[in-house]
C-alpha cells in the first residue's frame, strides 16, 4: 500500500536510532550484499493477562525475493529476540485482503484471533487523536 505512506527517512532514523533515549522499534533486516532483502520491524507490548509481548508491525520482503523462505527467516529470528526477551507471545495483524499473508501466516502456527476469540482491531488518528488528547481525563 505505498500510497498509504507518510512516513520519511529522516523520522524513522530519528525514531530508530535516537541520539538519546531508547529506539522506539526494534529491526531484523536482511541484507543481500548491500541491498535490502526484506526487512521485521517489532516493538515491546505487554498483556495484563500474561506478560511481556512482542507487536510485529512490519514483515516485509522485496517483491523479486519472495517465495524462497526469507519471510519464515525474518519473522523465525523476531520469534527468537521475543523468546530471548522473556516474551509470551507474538502479535501481528494481516489485511483482510491478504491471503498469501493468511495462509503464510497460518502455515507457520498463527491463529485468527477474529475467528477463535472474536477480537477487533480499532485505531484513534488524526483529528480524532488530536480531540481526545484535547480533552485529557476531564470531560467535554
Amino acid at each position: 500500500m505505498p500510497e498509504a505512506v507518510e512516513m520519511t527517512t529522516e523520522r524513522l532514523e530519528a525514531d530508530g536510532f535516537p541520539a538519546a533515549g531508547s529506539p522506539a522499534f526494534n529491526c531484523h533486516v536482511l541484507d543481500g550484499g548491500g541491498a535490502l532483502l526484506g526487512m521485521a520491524l517489532h516493538v515491546f507490548t505487554y498483556s495484563t493477562w500474561q506478560g511481556r509481548s512482542v507487536y510485529l508491525e512490519d514483515l516485509y520482503v522485496t517483491p523479486a525475493r519472495r517465495g524462497r523462505g526469507l519471510g519464515r527467516r525474518l519473522i523465525g529470528g523476531v520469534a527468537q529476540w521475543a523468546v530471548s526477551a522473556g516474551c509470551v507471545r507474538l502479535n501481528f495483524s494481516v489485511l483482510g485482503w491478504n491471503a498469501l499473508a493468511k495462509e503464510f501466516y497460518r502455515h507457520i502456527g498463527a491463529v485468527n484471533l477474529s475467528e477463535t476469540e472474536q477480537w477487533e482491531s480499532y485505531r484513534i488518528s488524526g483529528p480524532a487523536l488530536a480531540r481526545l488528547a484535547e480533552a485529557g481525563c476531564g470531560h467535554r
